[in-house]
């Protein structure tokens, strides 16, 4: 079962995270910065250009991270989370904490997220390149899987964040 919820401000919506144990607000801090980044240091418009994502940019985006407490080792442990075209057995990616921009032939063709690697997990989710346009963040189990059609996230996840 997946439960969508609307929000009219988004203090009210990092209200709800923090009633429920939910990282929105963590969330939507590292989307923001880290687009803001990649915006005014002309990432954004150099992958646009070339497809490509400098390396101090990769660098700078891990050390942030680490900083905030997510674990960016996970890739010693496995996935976080793995990432459908279909609802069904389909063709899958993993995660490990983020993607700034899909791999090839992912963007906009996400349908499913199921969790690995930890108890209790989420995925944050974005509609542009670079963490811009949030769209919501989906959370679950170990092995719970989450089939997204039907929701505003459906076919749209451009990027993504683990946590």
């Amino acid at each position: 079962m997946i439960e969508v919820r609307k929000f009219s401000t988004k203090s009210a919506y990092i209200q709800f995270g923090k009633d429920n144990n939910i990282a929105v607000e963590k969330s939507l801090l590292i989307g923001e910065h880290l687009s803001h980044i990649a915006d005014s240091a002309g990432v954004i418009a150099y992958y646009n250009s070339t497809g490509l994502v400098p390396s101090w940019y990769s660098n700078y985006e891990t050390t942030y991270i680490n900083g905030l407490g997510v674990n960016t080792v996970a890739q010693d442990r496995g996935p976080l989370n793995m990432l459908y075209k279909g609802c069904g057995q389909s063709s899958s990616i993993p995660v490990w904490i983020t993607y700034p921009f899909m791999p090839s032939g992912w963007n906009d063709k996400t349908r499913k997220v199921q969790y690995l690697g930890v108890v209790y997990s989420g995925l944050s989710m974005f509609d542009n390149v670079f963490y811009r346009r949030h769209l919501g963040i989906v959370r679950g189990y170990t092995f719970d899987s989450v089939c997204l059609v039907g929701t505003v996230a459906d076919l749209r996840m451009s990027s993504c964040i683990s946590l």
